[in-house]
Order: C-alpha cells, then sequence, then structure tokens
C-alpha cells in the first residue's frame, strides 16, 4: 500500500519533489505530512506530498508556517545538501513554537552556489 501511494503521488506530482521542483527517482521519493502527524495532521492523501527524503528529514514535525518560511528563503536558491541537515535540524529546535516568526537562515545556506 505504501509503495503504490508513493508511486501514485510521484505520479501526480510530475515525478519532482513538492519542494525543490528537483526530479526524483521512486527510491530517493519520500512522503510528507504536510501537517505533520505528531502536531494533529491525518494520515490523508491532501495532506501528503512527495519529496526528497533529505528534506522529509529536514522538515520532520516542524509546522506548515515555518516550512513556508524556509521555502521562501529558498526561493531561486539551491536546497540544502544532506551535510547541512544538522545545521538547519539545531536552527530548528527554538523556531517552531507559532509564537512568532522563524529567524533568518544562516547565511551560508543562502548564498548562491560558487561557479568555477
Amino acid at each position: 500500500m505504501a509503495r503504490a501511494q508513493l508511486q501514485r503521488l510521484l505520479w501526480q506530482q510530475g515525478g519532482e519533489c513538492f519542494y525543490c521542483r528537483k526530479r526524483l527517482s521512486l527510491k530517493d521519493a519520500s512522503i510528507d505530512h504536510v501537517i505533520p502527524r505528531s502536531l494533529g495532521g491525518q494520515d490523508k492523501l491532501d495532506n501528503k506530498v512527495i519529496c526528497c527524503r533529505t528534506i522529509n528529514q529536514l522538515f520532520a514535525n516542524i509546522s506548515p508556517k515555518t516550512k513556508i518560511s524556509y521555502l521562501l528563503n529558498w526561493k531561486n536558491k539551491e536546497m540544502p545538501c544532506p551535510a547541512q541537515l544538522e545545521d538547519l535540524k539545531e536552527h530548528n529546535k527554538d523556531n517552531d513554537d507559532l509564537k512568532e516568526a522563524p529567524e533568518p537562515l544562516p547565511k551560508m545556506i543562502l548564498q548562491e552556489p560558487v561557479s568555477s
């Protein structure tokens, strides 16, 4: 059932990660609950999207508001690589209480890629 649902969502999203729009293979795809189940989100199709495994790990248990904040910060930039996940997880710890807007991401993540 889970694999069939993964395939269906991947097909519905045109084979791309919902968040970074990179092409995904089935083995690199992961189902993300837009509203995490830990925050009361339901385990229904309308609360699920396909995304990269690393992004799903990054967005685990954070609110949609915080996800949107990060996506806006990443607009027209590369999403962080897996090596940066730990830095971002540490950054997320204190920013998901919804009492105030999240702090901007660290500059190392927002800078433009250096071309060689």
